[in-house]
């Protein structure tokens, strides 16, 4: 008896946990997006990015040319 009760609470997990997953594959198959992004946020992250990357290669340009101004060799021999 206790062997039958147990197996009818475990068949009606599984059924349970059966029903869950067939609503999240609906979810799925239908096309619902579930993650949107802030696009917004995304470009303007990259946007400031880009320009903190732009200064920062200027800055070293110009310290490249004051340090590579006066030398004799050339600057691909130095690098």
């Amino acid at each position: 008896m206790q062997h039958q009760l147990a197996e009818i609470k475990s068949k009606a997990k599984l059924q349970s946990e059966v029903q869950e997953m067939e609503e999240k594959l609906d979810k799925l198959q239908s096309c619902v997006i579930l993650v949107k992004p802030d696009k917004k946020i995304i470009e303007n992250s990259f946007a400031e990015n880009v320009n903190q990357w732009r200064k920062r290669k200027s800055m070293f340009k110009g310290i490249w040319d004051n340090i590579t101004e006066n030398r004799p060799n050339d600057q691909k021999e130095f690098k």
